[in-house]
């Protein structure tokens, strides 16, 4: 098992703890057949004098389903990102001598560094003692280490420094100042294998295949009537989530239409690279400039 995570301050003191938010990823191997989607997972941070950051990760027990005690739960799951669901009230680990630690799972796309991998998003919150020295600026690395359990990680680096240094030191509190903890993961910092990734958000794999199916029959001609009646579904679907822009705002349908038609490798439901950010980047600009040019070619209301 192999951990990247970051972390945000808060102000709030909970069982006589400070809470800490804390994002990242979690890659298990091929032989860790455990069902980790949309699951509670607890871990014991482990610190020692002198350091700012946990020296290995336990992780507590096996994946528990989430508790929804008001009933409410379930309809930010279907639609929303795991970041969201920090704000639900919902049943939490209570940090004790065992465990410090409690966060959500989420599958992700992100390629795994070992064959037959998985790498899962994840939010939570960890419980930090008040006396305990601890930093917020670090990407820090956690990885399996031969002859301790395979459920224990140790630390292992911080990405720019000890890990992948050629990109230099990340400031992850310069980096997500101003930012919402949902944009964590946006930036093209997270991944093992040789390659660092950014994703497009946390919300369930079979929401980002459903908008591009959704997207894709939207800008179909001539559906046929079993394609009519899966938009059908799909439209109402999109609507409770609030992601059928492209019914409801004529310069964001436009923007997809061009990117689709110019520059369908483009993906925005997808992992990409840096150079595949800056690629898409640059094919962006070039469709909004397109769209702008073509409002002021329009003549005015009221005009001739």
């Amino acid at each position: 098992m192999k951990m990247q995570i970051a972390f945000r301050e808060t102000s709030t003191v909970r069982h006589d703890h400070c809470v800490v938010i804390a994002g990242g990823i979690i890659e298990v191997g091929s032989g860790d057949a455990r069902d980790y989607e949309e699951t509670s997972l607890a871990f014991k941070f482990h610190f020692v004098d002198g350091t700012d950051h946990a020296v290995a990760i336990s992780v507590v027990g096996d994946p528990r389903p989430l508790v929804d005690p008001d009933g409410w739960l379930q309809n930010d799951i279907e639609v929303g990102s795991l970041e969201g669901l920090l704000t639900c009230q919902m049943e939490r680990a209570v940090p004790n001598e065992h465990l410090n630690a409690d966060f959500i799972l989420r599958e992700t796309e992100l390629p795994a560094s070992v064959p037959g991998g998985r790498v899962f998003a994840f939010s939570g919150f960890l419980h930090v003692r008040p006396s305990q020295k601890f930093t917020f600026e670090n990407l820090q690395w956690f990885e399996g280490v031969p002859g301790l359990p395979s459920q224990t990680m140790c630390f292992v680096g911080r990405s720019g420094i000890e890990r992948r240094p050629e990109n230099g030191r990340v400031d992850m509190v310069e980096g997500m100042r101003g930012r919402a903890m949902s944009a964590l993961l946006h930036d093209p910092l997270w991944g093992f294998g040789e390659e660092a990734y950014g994703l497009p958000g946390t919300m369930r794999l079979s929401m980002y295949r459903k908008l591009k199916r959704y997207q894709d029959l939207f800008f179909e001609d001539g559906r046929t009537s079993d394609q009519q009646a899966e938009f059908d579904e799909l439209r109402a679907e999109m609507r409770y989530a609030g992601l059928n822009n492209i019914e409801t705002d004529a310069r964001f349908r436009a923007y997809i239409g061009q990117m689709r038609e110019r520059f369908p490798v483009h993906s925005a439901h997808r992992p990409m690279t840096a150079s595949q950010m800056a690629s898409r980047e640059e094919c962006v600009k070039l469709v909004v400039e397109s769209i702008l040019n073509d409002q002021l070619d329009q003549p005015a209301p009221g005009g001739p």
